[in-house]
This record gives C-alpha cells, structure tokens and sequence, in this order.
C-alpha cells in the first residue's frame, strides 16, 4: 500500500520551516516511526485551513466576476 514514510514526513515539515516532529514519535537507528493517530490532528487543521483558502479564492473570483462582465 502507499503511503508517507516518516523520513518524508520530517523532510516536508523542515521544508515548511516546522520545528518539531509533528506525527513522528520514535528513532532507532535513523529509523523514524510515525504514529498515526498523530498525524490525524494536523491532518484537520490542514484540510480546513484548505478549506477556507478555497473558500476565498471563491469570493475573490465571484467578485471578480461580477465588476468583469
């Protein structure tokens, strides 16, 4: 199955400029783990933070519409 490996997860967030391991709770051997359940939070936010850029990009192109028949 695919799906995110811990290593992408720490490179992602340190390429947002993120401190912290935000899902990652483990090493051993520069073996990274992820937690699952932790990611689920982020996830939210991230998907409503999404939400709401959609969001204004729709009012901003309604308006921009509307003065532009």
């Amino acid at each position: 199955h695919w799906g995110i490996t811990a290593q992408d997860l720490n490179s992602a967030q340190a390429s947002l400029g993120l401190q912290g391991n935000y899902g990652v709770v483990g090493e051993d051997a520069n073996t990274f783990y992820v937690s699952q359940g932790e990611l689920i939070a982020p996830m939210v936010l991230a998907i409503q933070q999404l939400s709401s850029a959609l969001d204004q990009l729709r009012s901003e192109f309604d308006q921009y519409v509307a003065t532009h028949p």
